[in-house]
């Protein structure tokens, strides 16, 4: 952020008319907030309001902080009480720059250029204003996949393994805030996820624990902070998810009319399908089963609708190579997996072979919806503590 120290001006006594100056403000698209000595909001203009969610009348006599909520990359509080920009108002703190990261009413994190600058009114109250220019949104600080073995990068690329998890449950719990990042989990939630038949009063033990080992996994003071009666991770930590990538494409390749752009899409999702939804989380409960569950029929679509755009180009030789990747699938193992082999072997042309991969995938899509009408049945009593490795 640009600050300024040096008071607007614009007579021969350093003063300056607010109405003018709020007129002015008004007709810029460029947030903008004011604030007096005791840190009150007095002046939030329309395009503050659009920025963050809040009409003028609903935050103006507030305590900027409260409404701001602005943090570092890195989750530090910027916004306080007894902020160190408050000194600009008696003339004593020098100018500086630095940027804000918040929270916009879409629940997306913004990033901000503040700058600041002090201005001197005819009845000789100073106020500072804010000027919060957007910025690029900032790239994620973590890289996180959850199809296949659970793989934390940061920034740079560097796997994280420094720290080790005292337990597969809590790796999973990790992976459980990441996905509900957006809103607060409750104790009741967690403790009905993972620990079902732990007393409730020591959930809050078992989230401490979790708590303390990604305090050293993503270099955070306080990585699991109470909001709302719940628990959240810093909404300023990004993270680029595998899984959302997946839907993402998925979606997009349904939209797409043209077939060449339809197919590179679609192969994306097949790359990014490492394996099965934590995979190597030999958990049963009920959210990773659907979860697990959702991404297999999205993969097995995706082969399917190849192998057709492929079909369709007259290249047999590349829809067969597509049904090849269904062998990474879970549901493929065992019995299917040695039938499916077996068929690959016995069938020497491209077209025979299509008809029985089609028949194999038709199967597992019927046996994975049924998987899921009987979810909530059948895993209902099967979140114990049992499942933990």
């Amino acid at each position: 952020m640009r600050t300024n120290s040096q008071a607007i001006r614009s007579d021969n006594d350093g003063a300056i008319d607010m109405n003018h100056i709020r007129q002015t403000f008004e007709k810029m698209k460029v947030p903008v907030c004011a604030i007096n000595a005791a840190q009150h909001l007095i002046y939030w203009n329309q395009a503050a309001a659009a920025t963050f969610g809040y009409a003028a009348q609903d935050v103006l006599g507030k305590p900027c902080w409260s409404v701001l909520q602005g943090n570092t990359l890195q989750g530090k509080p910027l916004c306080r009480r007894n902020c160190p920009l408050l000194a600009m108002i008696d003339q004593t703190q020098p100018a500086r720059e630095f940027l804000m990261f918040t929270k916009g009413p879409d629940g997306v994190l913004h990033q901000l250029e503040v700058n600041a600058a002090t201005i001197m009114a005819v009845d000789q109250t100073v106020s500072l204003v804010h000027y919060l220019r957007p910025c690029p949104s900032p790239a994620p600080a973590f890289a996180l996949r959850l199809l296949g073995p659970v793989q934390l990068r940061d920034a740079n690329g560097r796997l994280l393994h420094h720290v080790t998890w005292a337990s597969k449950r809590q790796m999973a719990l990790f992976a459980y805030l990441v996905l509900n990042r957006d809103h607060p989990v409750t104790p009741k939630e967690l403790q009905h996820q993972f620990w079902p038949i732990l007393p409730a009063e020591e959930v809050a033990g078992e989230i401490t624990a979790v708590s303390q080992t990604l305090c050293h996994l993503l270099n955070l003071e306080t990585p699991l902070p109470r909001v709302n009666g719940g628990y959240q991770l810093p909404g300023n930590i990004l993270f680029w998810l595998d899984v959302n990538e997946f839907d993402k494409r998925l979606s997009q390749a349904a939209e797409e009319p043209d077939p060449a752009q339809e197919i590179r899409l679609l192969e994306e999702v097949v790359d990014l399908y490492q394996d099965d939804f934590l995979c190597n989380l030999p958990l049963r409960s009920s959210w990773i089963v659907t979860w697990r569950t959702h991404f297999q029929q999205g993969y097995l679509a995706a082969l399917q609708r190849l192998s057709t755009l492929y079909e369709e180009a007259s290249d047999l030789p590349a829809a067969r190579w597509i049904y090849l990747n269904a062998l990474k699938t879970q549901p493929v193992s065992g019995e299917y997996g040695r039938s499916f082999i077996h068929l690959l072997e016995a069938n020497t042309t491209p077209s025979q072979t299509l008809r029985q991969c089609k028949r194999l995938i038709s199967l597992l899509q019927s046996e994975l919806e049924t998987l899921l009408e009987a979810c909530d049945q059948s895993l209902a009593g099967s979140d114990s503590p049992a499942d933990e490795p």
